[in-house]
């Protein structure tokens, strides 16, 4: 058990830190991220859940609005949809100190909030960097173990960081916030095994709903252990698969987990440990002019346990896809790029794909482990290196070395980069690009004009199928 009262300290730190606590970098960090978020849940909007989720919603009442759509549903049901459409393109930011992708969730449960009163975008910012900091708390408790066991922490952990932000934003007491994480503690769920299926973005919109629904009951009076996450048989004894790691909370607010380690906004739509052979294909396609017709033969080398997410090899979905790196090196090979379509359907069952993957190796080598006295800390996709090694039939051969995928905090995304991301996923969404760019521009001057719901009204497009929800 830990020493420290860890459920009162934590409700206690998310409650009294103050506006000034949040400097000019940290809330440019976080707009980026929530830029970033907003994009991926549009485009989530049109994703495989759509369907799914339109007939889940229907029947249902409320004044809640569900971004991307023109919906409108109970706060429970709009965090639910929300923070699915924001898990679903496999596009969302992702926080190796969890590791999870708890951003779309803040969001979610931040838009519930701003249709209850209206929530200015430094309001959502200051949520946003105290619910990252209360889900890497968490992330650093559980270590790494948590997630090698099979839990998916974007459910798990994610659900703290969400009732974090949605408790700050509904002007919880120190007692409501408190009993709020000890009623999600009991509510907190995702396997891994669910990868590459519907259900594993449906683990970010459940996460987001048992914050609301934590929130709400915790605020109508429900009482729940006050130490439900340290405590005997509390959740970090029960979820945990070993000793708990260090923390220290007499360091909240020095130094933000959103700026160190900070979180990586993903440059392709896909399981975020193939981001790097990704980028290595595409290096060594442009240096060797490969195509299909050209290739020889193709490694990738992944650190050890590097592949422990990438589940197909040889993948019949789009969503499959996601988790397969020999689909995504062959489709960096045959089409020079990775678009949001180079996870449809179609593009898996492609004949020239099957006819490359016959070409292309993918496996762990011991040998990518690098010099990181940290290597066992890090997540799949960020330690060691991975190494893409390629031959042509004319007898070239290359190969190349990736140590940080783009969009990592050590090779971040530049508000360019971003504006092109944003703009390809809310237009997939079905919002118009004139539109998407003047939203994005507010964004990235900081401090959009109004509240969070006035300024992201264009980004509930009526569309006819979203009739019936």
């Amino acid at each position: 058990m830990l020493m420290i009262d860890l459920t009162r300290e934590l409700a206690r730190l998310i409650v009294c830190t103050t506006p000034s606590a949040f400097s000019p970098e940290v809330r440019d960090r976080s707009s980026r991220i929530l830029a970033d978020s907003i994009g991926v849940m549009v485009g989530g909007a049109r994703s495989e859940v759509f369907s799914p989720m339109q007939k889940y919603l229907a029947g249902t009442h409320g004044s809640v609005k569900v971004l991307g759509t023109d919906w409108q549903t109970t706060p429970a049901m709009a965090a639910l949809v929300q923070g699915t459409f924001g898990a679903a393109l496999d596009f969302d930011d992702v926080f190796s100190v969890m590791p999870a992708h708890p951003s779309v969730l803040i969001l979610a449960v931040g838009l519930v909030c701003a249709a209850a009163r209206p929530v200015t975008w430094g309001e959502l910012q200051e949520a946003h960097v105290l619910g990252l900091e209360t889900g890497a708390t968490m992330g650093r408790l559980m270590t790494l173990a948590h997630y090698n066991q099979g839990f998916h922490a974007t459910g798990t952990l994610g659900v703290f960081a969400a009732v974090a932000a949605m408790g700050r934003l509904c002007g919880c007491d120190r007692g409501e916030l408190q009993r709020a994480l000890g009623i999600a503690a009991s509510m907190s769920a995702a396997l891994c095994r669910n990868f590459g299926t519907m259900c594993k973005p449906l683990h970010s919109g459940l996460a987001a709903r048992t914050a609301v629904d934590a929130v709400q009951l915790a605020r109508c009076g429900l009482t729940a252990a006050p130490d439900a996450l340290e405590g005997p048989a509390g959740f970090i004894e029960a979820y945990g698969a070993g000793p708990p790691g260090a923390i220290d909370l007499s360091d909240w607010g020095r130094q933000w987990a959103i700026a160190h380690p900070g979180p990586s906004l993903r440059k392709f739509a896909c399981y975020n440990a193939n981001q790097r052979g990704m980028q290595g294909v595409l290096d060594l396609r442009t240096r060797l002019d490969l195509n299909a017709s050209t290739l020889k033969r193709l490694i990738c080398r992944m650190p050890p346990g590097g592949m422990q997410g990438a589940i197909y090899p040889r993948p019949a979905t789009g969503l499959e896809a996601k988790f397969s790196l020999p689909y995504v090196l062959a489709a960096g090979i045959l089409d020079g790029r990775f678009g949001l379509d180079t996870f449809s359907d179609a593009a898996v069952r492609r004949t020239a794909i099957h006819g490359l993957l016959d070409r292309i190796e993918a496996y762990e080598d011991p040998s990518c482990r690098g010099d990181d006295p940290n290597f066992d800390r890090q997540t799949p996709g960020g330690r060691g290196f991975v190494e893409v090694e390629a031959w042509a039939m004319n007898g070239r051969h290359a190969k190349v070395r990736v140590h940080a995928p783009p969009g990592h905090p050590k090779n971040p995304l530049t508000w360019a980069e971003l504006k092109d991301k944003f703009i390809d996923c809310v237009t997939y969404g079905g919002v118009q690009a004139e539109a998407a760019a003047a939203v994005f521009d507010q964004l990235e001057r900081g401090e959009p004009p109004g509240d969070v719901q006035g300024f992201l009204a264009p980004f509930h497009p009526a569309r006819p199928d979203n009739a019936g929800a």
